[in-house]
């Protein structure tokens, strides 16, 4: 099987493949390695709002882990020289602790919060680990997840909104049924593999990742 095309820490040419709002496509899932893949989802996600090139934006996080990364932004922000305080406001978090609130909240609200919020960007963290839960039932996750990706896949397609989600392989790979459910993401989604490099270790003794800015590998 040909893997999926990577993304690295490089340039700025990049930039032209990133989805932003109105353009159409699948959504997009990012595989990585933790902790390195939240970090880097959440660096490009603070890019996106501070993307000079296009309109002021916003984005929603649909969060079934409860991980969200405030530091990140706000040194993104910084290292701009932009106000964090403005960045934040246009971050939408909405929290889910079941696969049930998270498959109602992809199929009977985002729509609309995209609408009310007019969000460019949306990030769905910790859907695997969430639907891989051996507290719920494999036929259950199994029933939901094509409901919540058929969603997804309208939501690129007909409000031209770009879905990220990001995935760490070690829980794709952790057992048969987080394989099974993986290959039902891959099967509905664009892939790409994030590559980052070690993090630069500055004066001071403090480590900082590379920069912000990536390429796709061809």
């Amino acid at each position: 099987m040909t893997p999926p095309p990577a993304l690295c820490c490089g340039d700025a040419s990049f930039l032209p493949f990133f989805p932003k709002k109105g353009t159409a496509g699948r959504p997009l899932l990012l595989q990585g390695k933790d902790p390195l893949l939240g970090l880097f989802t959440h660096r490009i996600l603070a890019h996106h709002l501070l993307d000079p090139l296009q309109p002021i934006s916003s984005c929603i996080i649909v969060c079934g882990n409860n991980v969200f990364h405030l530091d990140i932004l706000v040194r993104e922000s910084q290292d701009a020289g932009k106000d964090p305080r403005n960045l934040l406001s246009r971050v939408h978090i909405s929290r889910t602790v079941t696969i049930h609130q998270f498959h109602t909240l992809v199929l009977s609200r985002l729509e609309k919060r995209i609408e009310e919020t007019g969000a460019s960007l949306i990030l769905l963290s910790g859907l695997l680990p969430l639907f891989a839960d051996s507290a719920v039932s494999e036929r259950e996750s199994l029933g939901l997840l094509p409901a919540v990706m058929a969603t997804l896949h309208r939501i690129s397609f007909g409000m031209k909104t770009p879905c990220l989600i990001p995935v760490d392989r070690d829980e794709a790979d952790r057992d048969r049924r987080s394989r099974r459910l993986f290959s039902l993401l891959e099967s509905s989604s664009d892939s790409r593999n994030l590559v980052v490099p070690p993090p630069v270790v500055r004066p001071g003794g403090r480590r900082r990742p590379g920069r912000l800015f990536v390429t796709q590998e061809p």
